[in-house]
């Protein structure tokens, strides 16, 4: 039974083994090659049943993601496309970078990359994620996102962050309550988050981004904290892992309360 399921795992069209980007391979390449390594036609069949164990293992946490993000590995819905507003050195290349490989471990397909302006610390600039069920071959600028995460508001007095947001658009805003918002459309959303003071709590510095990838998953849906947390442990450690873990939930309960 362990033996058909592990080749069955073979032909799951979405299924990719954790790691770097440049390590994936075809669904069938990388199951193959644990097939290979653990059931060789010279083993006998005890431990080939034990190496399909294995190799269910190493697979069953992949497939879980995939399952629970079916609607975008099944190609149901268009292309998402992620804008964020930053200045130079708030980290908003780390936060596409750890939202990219949040859907990366979901079996989608992520491609963030920046936009700068001016090469100085505090300058204005943007990010961008854009995420399908297919690979992304479109390298322009978003200019017409489905989500805006915001990291500094004080970009909204002198730029229109909210430019092409589309009509059931949602936006994340690192803020207080009761702060000034531009008003939008009818069917568009603001979610308007305490970023900066649960990231002095967790991390200990006003860095907001995990916070606000937390609080972006509880309000699209689109993740879960869990895999923002693997995500974030593939890129920090030590004391800035738990204070990222912990920012994370933070801004993911703030938005479920």
């Amino acid at each position: 039974m362990v033996v058909v399921l592990a080749l069955k795992c073979r032909d799951h069209s979405c299924l990719h083994i954790p790691g770097p980007p440049r390590r994936l391979r075809s669904p069938s390449q990388e199951v193959d090659k644990y097939i290979r390594r653990y059931m060789g036609k010279r083993f006998g069949n005890a431990r080939k049943e034990n190496g399909a164990k294995k190799i269910i293992d190493k697979i069953s946490k992949q497939l879980y993601y995939i399952n629970s993000f079916s609607k975008i590995t099944k190609g149901v819905i268009s292309m998402r496309e992620i804008r964020i507003h930053a200045r130079a050195g708030q980290g908003a290349i780390t936060t596409a970078t750890l939202l990219g490989n949040a859907y990366f471990l979901k079996g989608a397909y992520p491609y963030a990359f920046p936009n700068f302006g001016a090469a100085r610390m505090g300058a204005p600039m943007n990010a961008f994620v854009r995420v399908d069920s297919k690979p992304v071959r479109l390298r322009s600028q978003i200019y017409e996102p489905d989500f805006l995460i915001i990291v500094d508001p004080t970009l909204m007095r002198g730029f229109n962050c909210f430019s092409g947001l589309k009509e059931k658009g949602m936006a994340i805003i690192n803020g207080k309550e009761g702060m000034d918002v531009p008003k939008v459309k009818a069917g568009q959303r603001l979610y308007v988050v305490p970023a900066v003071d649960i990231a002095m709590k967790t991390i200990g510095r006003p860095l907001a981004n995990t916070a606000l990838l937390g609080a972006y998953a509880a309000a699209t849906g689109e993740l879960d904290a869990d895999t923002l947390i693997l995500a974030v442990k593939e890129r920090f450690s030590g004391k800035a892992l738990d204070g990222n873990i912990a920012a994370i939930k933070e801004g993911y309960g703030y938005i479920k309360k």
